[in-house]
């Protein structure tokens, strides 16, 4: 065999299952009979279309981005939500449609009939009751194949978490009542989303992660920043020593100070960002200007995005400079700007050495371990 599309579905998921195990690709082709490439282009498939069971042969990919707007969809009698199968399982986002208005949620599914003995009603039932909407899930359901059965038992369940309606096994359709006024009478006498408190708990983003290994590597645009060079991060965002200093540590009095946070996510533009990575990106800078401060004994920060290559951006990924300030560091105080315009151009620059950024980092690191929770 020697084209992904000759493989057997039985075969892809060996493919799969070996190199999650960390099989070579030569291992993996001697076991399945067929040639390094068609494991490489298996496995490219998988990673590039989503499949977490048999992948597709041929034809246009089967999984697209979506975008949140996109789920919604206006009738006459209600403000409906359109999910999906796997989204049953996130109940953030259930949470965000309600805050935008859902009073029926759907999520059209395809259970795993252990899964779905498991976890189908508990899941519908609990998305209801803590969203107070209706809840509307159709059910793929009987054998398609000798790998493949669907649980099915599709069902309504009303805002107070009661199974109203359920197909019985096999092929069956059920209807119930949608009644809005019962729902806001639910919604009226137990006015839990008004009772949410965001600022004690919140679903975004923000929370530090461990520092990486000193071996690690994250993509800044053109180049790679080791994980010793990172003094602070969160599952979107890092902050990180500048190998090239804009203000010197002799007009700031201390040894040269400015470091940089980015989204891990390489994107060019701040307008690349999503909502939830810009919100991480300056919660961590936020945090990043307290430590300086610590460091500095300021409380006076230039904070600049260079947002593209006619604003001075050199680095192809969008990041924030977040420069401590003292009285007179410069003599006049926009000579910043043409500073942050040319300390990395030209033929002369002077790169910092390695083992200076680390011990800044390391120092760094500390202060912000004194600070904030950052787990070990």
């Amino acid at each position: 065999m020697g084209k992904v599309a000759e493989l057997s579905s039985a075969s892809k998921n060996i493919i799969v299952r070996l190199r999650n195990r960390g099989t070579s690709y030569s291992n993996i082709a001697n076991a399945v009979g067929t040639s390094k490439s068609t494991v490489y282009f298996t496995l490219k498939n998988y990673r590039t279309r989503g499949s977490t069971g048999s992948l597709p042969r041929s034809g246009r990919p089967r999984v697209t981005t979506g975008r949140v707007d996109k789920v919604i969809r206006r009738m006459s009698v209600s403000n409906p939500r359109l999910t999906a199968c796997y989204d049953l399982r996130f109940p953030e986002m259930s949470l965000a449609l309600r805050e935008r208005g859902a009073e029926i949620l759907t999520f059209p599914s395809a259970f795993t009939v252990s899964t779905g003995l498991a976890h189908w009603e508990v899941l519908l039932r609990a998305r209801a009751i803590e969203t107070q909407c209706y809840v509307i899930a159709a059910a793929q359901t009987g054998i398609h194949n000798s790998n493949r059965s669907s649980y099915g038992h599709a069902m309504i369940v009303d805002p107070w978490g009661r199974v109203i309606a359920q197909c019985r096994e096999g092929t069956d359709v059920a209807v119930a009542k949608v009644d809005l006024e019962y729902l806001r009478k639910i919604r009226q006498e137990m006015p839990v989303h008004s009772h949410r408190r965001p600022d004690v708990y919140s679903l975004p983003c923000g929370h530090l992660q461990s520092f990486p290994r000193d071996d690690a590597e994250f993509q800044f645009g053109q180049v790679l920043i080791k994980g010793k060079m990172l003094f602070m991060r969160t599952s979107m965002s890092m902050a990180f020593v500048n190998k090239k200093c804009v203000l010197s540590g002799r007009i700031l009095f201390l040894s040269p100070l400015n470091v940089l946070a980015s989204p891990i996510r390489e994107a060019k533009h701040l307008q690349d960002l999503t909502p939830m990575e810009l919100q991480d990106l300056f919660t961590l800078v936020q945090r990043v200007q307290k430590v300086l401060g610590v460091v500095y004994s300021t409380q006076s920060f230039t904070v600049t995005v260079q947002d593209g290559p006619h604003a001075g951006q050199t680095i192809q990924h969008v990041h924030v400079h977040i420069l401590p300030r003292k009285e007179g560091d410069l003599a006049n105080n926009d000579d910043i700007y043409d500073r942050l315009e040319k300390h990395d151009k030209g033929h002369d620059i002077q790169w910092r050495e390695e083992e200076e950024m680390v011990q800044e980092c390391e120092h760094l690191r500390s202060i912000a371990s004194s600070l904030y929770s950052i787990p070990s």
